[in-house]
């Protein structure tokens, strides 16, 4: 019985390793998707009065980039509760272990 237990406590651990990175990634793809849109707003305030077409297809990246954005912070608020949920998890398959 200990080792069947053993083993589930081995599972949460692997499943709370990989939302684990999976959170990560995606927090590194917001930090990411944040620095490319402060250097296109860099990029576009730069931009000379007349140059009207490269400011409107600057203009329209910020905007996609900001779609982005905000669609992976959502994703890292749901890999954020998706953590907690494989944290409690793992806590309590340690505790089941330690019954015996």
């Amino acid at each position: 019985m200990l080792t069947y237990r053993t083993q589930l406590e081995q599972q949460a651990k692997v499943a709370f390793a990989r939302v684990e990175e999976e959170r990560r990634r995606e927090q590194e793809r917001v930090d990411f998707l944040t620095m490319q849109i402060d250097e296109q707003e860099a990029a576009l305030a730069s931009l000379a009065v007349d140059q009207v077409s490269e400011k409107w297809l600057i203009d329209n990246f910020i905007k996609g980039l900001r779609s982005d954005l905000q669609l992976s912070r959502q994703r890292v608020i749901n890999w954020n509760a998706a953590c907690e949920a494989a944290r409690q998890h793992l806590i309590l398959r340690a505790k089941e272990k330690k019954v015996l």
